[in-house]
């Protein structure tokens, strides 16, 4: 094999010339399409390739859209964070897609336990900042690194979860994985520190936004405040489990603080225009997302709420020129259900009918997403049936249906929902999703497991001694 048939990044080896991918021993089973597309960007290193000419070559002859090869991406991303939280390739924008992979010899030197590289928290800290959907990757692998090289800090491992909420948030990471990932880290975090506010306050968002839990969201800004009221991340949380309570007003107040605070920050910015369109101002939402896109032109959230509060303004072309500036794959699923409502609402029904079927198509398909265009089309059976889908799942954002305006007429369709929602899913193993009875202990950062993921945990303390022994509780 010549030097250039191979390429080594990470704990991955990949043969360009046979298509084939091993993490050490074990070889990664990757779909044809998957392996085509490492082997064309890899080959090309360290160029990148133009996305036109990437989709001609996995798809000669046909015309599939952009997001074949987003979906296909995606889906290369996955098989490789199963072994381990490495993300090889990289969005040129105006460009295309480059292999990133650093060769094996220039990764950091492997360090003991205790000895942190700090400058892996720095930048897994300014990647997480930029709240794109790449920058996001790199920081959850930046944070992976730093919390290996010292497994007992406790803001590297807050971080990492704030970057998995925010992954499984905006569905680029699947929401089961994300949520585990995140609560298991926020578990270890708060054991070691249990004075850091920082990470109560990432619980809460975290209980809140997967399970719909209200009651633990309360309890665990309720102890970020004694412990540290001012700082953003508890006021930020506090931000969303008042919107979650239609507690309007309060969560105004909150984020109008946050920003006195943090004059120039986009997200608190953007925040502050979320609490307003929650609360029907629309207008005035408008105003503050277009000083958050002044701030960050790319704020994809901003951009987002603007589009929705352009909608309920009934400025349908308005919200669809917003939604042109969201870049690259970022909350895709919200911008493709937003998409198919307006064309619903303006009475183009193939459009909104081609927007559900590529709903449906998503890697983590949004049961949520597909009622806003189903409330679009008038179908609120439809609409209400797949929200009591997402009631089973993982699937994050399910209190924005009890709460955003564009879903009241859902609401008004079946007045019991807010209340249901209210209650918060029942109680699902934090590992695998599985069903299980009430929890003998309603401590929010105790570890909820089935008998067969508990069993596995126990098994992998050994290897990766992450989850000390006592910390995963048994379920009747």
């Amino acid at each position: 094999m010549g030097e250039h048939d191979e390429v080594v990044f990470g704990p991955f080896r990949f043969d360009i010339t046979q298509q084939t991918l091993w993490h050490g021993s074990t070889n990664v089973d990757l779909k044809p399409k998957e392996a085509l597309l490492l082997a064309l960007l890899a080959a090309k290193r360290p160029n990148a390739i133009a996305k036109s000419e990437i989709i001609e070559a996995l798809w000669p002859g046909s015309e599939p859209s952009d997001a074949a090869l987003t979906q296909t991406l995606y889906r290369l991303r996955q098989a490789l964070n199963r072994y381990a939280s490495v993300d090889c390739i990289r969005t040129v924008h105006g460009v295309g897609l480059q292999f990133a992979g650093a060769p094996a010899d220039t990764h950091p030197p492997e360090r003991a336990n205790g000895s942190l590289d700090f400058s892996l928290f720095q930048r897994a800290t300014h990647f997480f900042q930029r709240r794109t959907e790449d920058s996001t990757l790199e920081a959850i692998r930046l944070a992976e690194l730093a919390c290996t090289s010292d497994p007992a800090f406790a803001p590297g491992l807050t971080l990492l979860a704030k970057a998995y909420t925010t992954a499984g948030t905006r569905l680029f990471y699947d929401p089961q994985t994300a949520y585990w990932s995140a609560k298991r880290a926020l578990k270890r975090a708060i054991a070691l520190d249990p004075m850091s506010a920082d990470a109560h306050a990432t619980l809460a968002t975290l209980v809140l936004f997967f399970n719909a839990d209200w009651e633990s969201a309360e309890a665990c800004i309720a102890r970020a405040k004694v412990l540290a009221p001012k700082q953003p991340s508890v006021r930020h949380a506090s931000v969303w489990e008042r919107l979650a309570r239609g507690d309007y007003g309060e969560a105004i107040v909150e984020a109008t603080h946050s920003l006195r605070a943090r004059p120039s920050s986009p997200f608190t910015t953007a925040l502050l225009g979320i609490a307003l369109y929650m609360s029907g101002n629309f207008a005035e939402a408008s105003r503050h997302f277009s000083i958050a896109r002044e701030f960050d032109a790319g704020n994809a959230l901003a951009i987002f709420y603007e589009s929705c509060a352009a909608c309920m303004l009934g400025e349908y072309d308005s919200a669809l020129r917003l939604l042109d500036m969201i870049q690259g794959a970022d909350i895709r699923p919200r911008v493709t259900a937003l998409r198919g409502y307006i064309a619903a609402r303006v009475r183009r029904i193939p459009e909104a009918h081609t927007a559900l079927a590529e709903l449906r198509e998503e890697p983590n398909a949004s049961q949520v997403s597909q009622a806003l265009v189903q409330i679009g089309l008038g179908d609120m059976q439809a609409a209400l049936s797949g929200v009591n889908l997402a009631f089973e799942t993982r699937e994050p954002g399910l209190f924005l249906v009890a709460v955003d305006p564009i879903f009241a007429p859902l609401r008004a369709y079946d007045p019991s929902l807010f209340t249901r929602i209210a209650r918060g899913r029942r109680p699902q193993c934090d590992r695998c999703g599985t069903a299980l009875p009430r929890p003998r202990s309603t401590d929010p950062t105790k570890l909820l497991l089935c008998f067969g993921c508990r069993q596995n945990v126990r098994d992998a303390v050994v290897s990766t001694g992450f989850i000390e022994t006592g910390e995963v509780g048994a379920q009747a």
